[in-house]
C-alpha cells in the first residue's frame, strides 16, 4: 500500500483524524511499535502526509496553522503534562519548537512520535532537571533521526541487493 492509498483511507476531517492519533492515544495505536526499524518497514502517513490531506487548520487556542505543526503543539503539551515535572516548557516555547520540529521532521510517523516520547520519558536522551528541557528535546529529535536515516540507509541497500 503506497502513502496515497494510506492518506485516502484518513477520516473525512483533521477532527476525527486527531481523535485517532493524538499524543495520547500514541501508546495504545503503536503498541507493537518499540523500535525503529518497526516504525519505518512498515507503510505509514507522515506528518507532510497529512498537512496535504489537511491543510490549514483554525485552532481556537494556537489560530490558523498548518495541521503538522499543531500536532507537534499538541505533542510538547502532552509531553509537558506527563513529565511530572513542575516547570514545564512555557507556551511561546511551545509555539517556536512545533514550528521548527514540523520543518525538520515533517517526514515522521505517528509511531516515530510514540517511540521518541517513550525515548525521552525513559531517560533514553537525557534527564530533565527541574524543567521540561528544549534542548534536551531537540537533542532527543536529532539523535533518533540519525539513527532512523541510517536504518533507512540500510534497508535501502537491502532492496538492491532483491532487485
Amino acid at each position: 500500500m503506497n502513502t496515497n492509498e494510506l492518506t485516502a483511507k484518513l477520516p473525512l476531517t483533521w477532527e476525527e483524524c486527531y481523535a485517532i492519533c493524538r499524543p495520547e492515544e500514541l501508546f495504545s495505536q503503536y503498541w507493537e511499535t518499540d523500535n525503529i526499524w518497526k516504525s519505518i518497514t512498515k507503510p505509514r502517513v507522515s506528518l507532510r502526509d497529512i498537512n496535504y490531506k489537511y491543510p490549514r487548520y483554525k485552532h481556537n487556542v494556537y489560530g490558523e496553522c498548518e495541521v503538522g505543526v499543531l500536532y507537534f503543539y499538541e505533542w510538547l503539551n502532552y509531553l509537558n503534562s506527563i513529565s511530572n515535572i513542575n516547570k514545564p516548557l512555557p507556551p511561546q516555547m511551545i509555539g517556536q519548537m512545533a514550528k521548527i520540529l514540523y520543518s525538520k521532521y515533517y517526514y515522521f510517523y505517528f509511531s516515530d512520535l510514540k517511540l521518541l516520547l517513550e525515548g525521552i520519558l525513559e531517560g533514553k536522551y537525557g534527564h530533565f532537571f527541574g524543567s521540561v528541557d528544549s534542548q534536551l528535546i531537540m537533542t532527543a529529535f536529532k539523535v533518533y533521526d540519525t539513527e532512523r536515516r541510517k536504518l533507512l540507509k540500510e534497508l535501502e541497500e537491502e532492496k538492491k541487493k532483491y532487485q
